[in-house]
């Protein structure tokens, strides 16, 4: 049983830094669990540009709630509305990955995935996983 202090530690934090996401497989992400915390600071970083001076797609990517994910992008600056297609694409599944990974993932509820321009509208909103089109 875990204590309120084991909830705020996150375990395996080391192995996913290391491996990145891409070279994460399903054994590895079974020793991964995020605190609170450390799921923002994910958030937090993917809306900062990268270390080598690169911006990336997000404008903004927040917890709204304890349930729901939003980001902001510029569709200009992602390639239209064909590269907001990919984008949600890309990183619905990751985030999912994470936050079923952490301490917000609670009786196996999936977030609310928000995808929204600069000016509020949204572009895409998900509470399951995307459906890919490949066979089970």
């Amino acid at each position: 049983m875990e204590t309120a202090d084991e909830e705020n530690e996150s375990q395996g934090k080391d192995l996913l830094d290391s491996k990145g996401l891409e070279g994460m497989d399903a054994s590895d992400w079974e020793k991964v669990h995020l605190s609170h915390k450390d799921f923002k600071a994910f958030l937090d970083e993917l809306a900062k540009p990268t270390e080598d001076g690169e911006e990336t797609p997000f404008k903004s990517a927040a917890m709204v709630d304890d349930q729901t994910i939003e980001f902001v992008l510029d569709p200009a600056e992602s390639g239209g509305e064909l590269g907001v297609g990919i984008m949600t694409a890309l990183f619905d599944p990751i985030i999912r990955q994470l936050y079923e990974h952490s301490d917000y993932y609670k009786n196996d509820k999936q977030p609310l995935i928000r995808f929204l321009d600069t000016d509020g509208n949204v572009l895409s909103e998900n509470n399951e996983p995307m459906q890919t089109g490949q066979a089970e």
